[in-house]
């Protein structure tokens, strides 16, 4: 078997994806912004964790046990930021829809309460992209697990991924020629499979041997990369032009820079990523994303500069992650490891 990747670039690729997060939920308040594309950074977690738990899941001894790590590592920091959230919020006028919001993302259907219909969260709206993995997380799991017990062909379960993928490329076409509001596109976890699809593939390819270094990775990621800096220069989640196909195409493209950190490509890209400051920022990422939104628009109702609110909120979203991290992630996931019969997955 294909040893699990467990690599610097891969804590990049996490750093790169948060840091450019963060920078979105700072800077979408400003229409002229020069990086107001930068959401679709959401997506490249979406391939990676795709990608991932692939892996994860195919070394996994059962179901049982893929589904209790993934437990331990996601509820615990969870819990912690919406406790916080709903003890704050008691005091507000509108603590009835905050505890609403509250309890979408604790059930973990952030992302569809916000697909079928607005008000959405300024605070919590971020946790939508944790939902869908869940959601992810389960359906997918269960899938491939039924499918390894029954003996499926590897090409035919990477051939149903991959129609899978087209047709959602199709789905959101038609949806955008009917009109279909942006909220319902932009959050559906039908609408945004496509990146998680991506990272299905490639980590079904890297488990069973068929994801090999080869020159033309490191040939497509130029184009990649370059695809991916015009979207962030030019698209917002608004523009038709994002569900026609730029998200599709976005996925692919992440898609890319995944497997060549994955294969350790000596791209010019990878002593970037493996720079050991955004290696850091990525394995506290989780617990950074968790906290940052809620901070940064508190400190935006407070303060009118957007440079004010970045030069303050990014830092504090780094310190408040990296404690969520030491505090309380670290401890339960060496619970989880604990009960863990395999080595562990990346």
């Amino acid at each position: 078997m294909t040893p699990a990747p467990r690599l610097p670039a891969l804590d990049g690729v996490r750093g790169l994806a948060v840091a450019l997060v963060v920078v979105h939920h700072v800077v979408v308040r400003d229409p002229s912004s020069p990086v107001l594309g930068a959401w679709i950074a959401v997506d490249l977690f979406f391939v990676l964790s795709g990608f991932l738990i692939t892996v994860s899941m195919i070394r996994a001894p059962d179901l049982r046990d893929f589904l209790g790590r993934r437990f331990w590592r996601i509820a615990p920091a969870m819990v912690v930021l919406l406790a916080a959230y709903v003890a704050w919020s008691l005091g507000a006028a509108d603590r009835g829809q905050r505890l609403a919001w509250a309890f979408a993302a604790a059930t973990q259907w952030a992302n569809v309460q916000g697909a079928i219909g607005p008000p959405f969260s300024p605070h919590l709206g971020h946790l939508w992209s944790l939902a869908a993995e869940v959601q992810f997380y389960v359906a997918w799991g269960v899938a491939l697990w039924w499918l390894l017990r029954r003996g499926a062909p590897r090409g035919v379960v990477i051939g149903a991924v991959v129609a899978l993928f087209a047709l959602t490329w199709v789905e959101r076409y038609v949806l955008v020629d009917g009109g279909t509001p942006w909220n319902r596109l932009y959050l559906g976890p039908d609408t945004r499979a496509a990146a998680l699809l991506v990272g299905c593939v490639l980590g079904l390819a890297y488990s069973w041997g068929w994801l090999r270094p080869s020159p033309a990775w490191s040939v497509l990621l130029v184009p990649a990369l370059g695809l991916i800096a015009w979207i962030v220069a030019e698209l917002s989640f608004l523009d038709r032009r994002t569900y026609t196909w730029a998200l599709g195409a976005a996925a692919l493209a992440w898609g890319v820079l995944v497997a060549t950190a994955a294969l350790r490509l000596p791209t010019p890209l990878r002593p970037l990523l493996e720079l050991a400051p955004l290696a850091a920022l990525g394995r506290i990422s989780y617990s950074v994303y968790l906290w940052h939104l809620p901070l940064i628009h508190e400190l935006a109702q407070r303060v009118d500069d957007l440079r004010v609110v970045a030069a303050i909120g990014i830092p504090v979203s780094v310190i408040v992650g990296a404690a969520s991290y030491a505090l309380v992630e670290r401890p339960f996931l060496s619970v989880g490891r604990g009960r863990r019969r395999v080595p562990a997955a990346p």
